[in-house]
């Protein structure tokens, strides 16, 4: 693995992982990413081949944020595709996260679409709220529907320590 310095906001990394001792199981990657004033970008690749245990799969996905200081808005697009069983995935999401009070609203959309097989929406909404700069409190909710399925929800409730 090779990590860059930061060069005026942006770095980047390589790794690679040789075959095993069975001749299998190769994988690289490459990412980057740039932090300059409210925009941040980030985009990464990696090639997975065949392993004992892992399928041969090539994937990317690009993510930015934009912080208009009222909101910060959050944006994902990426593709997987799986040789091993001949299908690929698009993924998307968008959220925000809006300031209030001594916190923040969250909400978040996601997809999941693959070639064949049922797609899954999901969307999620909460609340952080901040104790001090490394604890927080948090509650989220989430709806989660994949096609043809009853859609699910999921509630959650939490404390975060940062050390």
């Amino acid at each position: 693995k090779y990590s860059s310095p930061k060069f005026g906001g942006a770095s980047f990394t390589a790794h690679a992982a040789e075959a095993g001792a069975a001749g299998d199981g190769k994988n690289y990657g490459l990412s980057g990413l740039y932090f300059g004033g409210p925009l941040a970008l980030g985009f990464a690749w990696e090639s997975v081949k065949v392993g004992s245990s892992v399928a041969d799969t090539k994937t990317w996905q690009l993510g930015a944020s934009y912080d208009l200081k009222a909101v910060k808005l959050f944006g994902q697009y990426g593709k997987v595709d799986n040789k091993t069983t001949g299908n690929a995935y698009d993924i998307a999401g968008l959220g925000a996260s809006v300031p209030v009070g001594n916190g923040k609203i969250l909400a978040q959309w996601g997809q999941i679409k693959p070639e064949t097989g049922p797609k899954r929406k999901t969307f999620s909404a909460g609340y952080d709220y901040f104790l001090s700069k490394r604890t927080d409190l948090y509650a989220v909710y989430m709806s989660d529907k994949i096609s043809g399925l009853d859609t699910g929800t999921n509630y959650g409730i939490g404390i975060r320590h940062r050390f």
